[in-house]
């Protein structure tokens, strides 16, 4: 197991529609050994985290000084405790017999710089990149992916198992992609030929150039 690997199982980093949630492992290191855990993990990180909103899972179980200290840490790295907001009250979609659509997840995630290789991210819901996904770097979703850039890393869409979502990348290289329980693997010497999708079609994941128009008949046929 390699230091990063390490440091995975000691503190884990999720992403949600409110921002990034620090998960501590209390019960295979103490206090000390995670707060040394958790400023190796932000240093190895460089910028990456640089202004996102955190929240501390509440099955860490620290004592009030403990939380204190950790707070002391991620602000260091420019982090922002976050709030979670109240809740609205769900407003009635528009009533048009015509209009196919599917509403916005209010758990979707947007990132505005790209990922290197050794970085990853867990999120709930749709993920949105306006970057690039390079080599070595995993991208995993409960909704779609939409990477706005190169993908050469791993994208897994629909997990853990839902075949209804889909992939679109601006430029697609060699990568795995994965959406529910279904994998293509994209080989070495594949080059970009413009937007393309990936969708489950059957039993298979098919990657095709991007089309608008059959992405909006699948929002269709999924919403009758």
């Amino acid at each position: 197991m390699n230091n990063q690997d390490s440091l995975d199982k000691l503190v884990n980093i999720k992403g949600n529609r409110h921002g990034l949630v620090f998960y501590f492992n209390t019960k295979e290191a103490n206090f000390q050994e995670l707060s040394v855990a958790l400023e190796e993990k932000l240093l190895s990180s460089g910028d990456f985290f640089q202004g996102a909103k955190y929240f501390i899972s509440e099955d860490s179980d620290f004592s009030d000084k403990e939380e204190a200290v950790i707070y002391q840490i991620l602000e260091k790295y420019n982090l922002h405790k976050g709030v979670i907001p109240a809740k609205k009250e769900p407003q009635d979609p528009p009533n048009s017999e015509t209009a196919y659509y599917r509403l916005a997840g209010s758990q979707a995630l947007f990132f505005t710089r790209s990922f290197r290789s050794g970085q990853s991210i867990q999120a709930e819901g749709d993920v949105v990149i306006l970057g690039d996904v390079n080599n070595g770097a995993e991208i995993i979703s409960s909704g779609s992916i939409v990477v706005a850039g190169s993908c050469q890393g791993i994208l897994h869409a629909g997990f853990p198992a839902n075949r209804e979502n889909y992939i679109i990348v601006l430029a697609l290289g060699p990568s795995q992609l994965r959406i529910g329980d279904i994998t293509a693997y994209l080989p070495k010497g594949k080059t970009a030929t413009g937007p393309e999708m990936a969708l489950c079609q059957g039993e298979d994941l098919q990657v095709l150039p991007y089309n608008s128009q059959q992405l909006a008949t699948l929002f269709q046929a999924q919403s009758v």
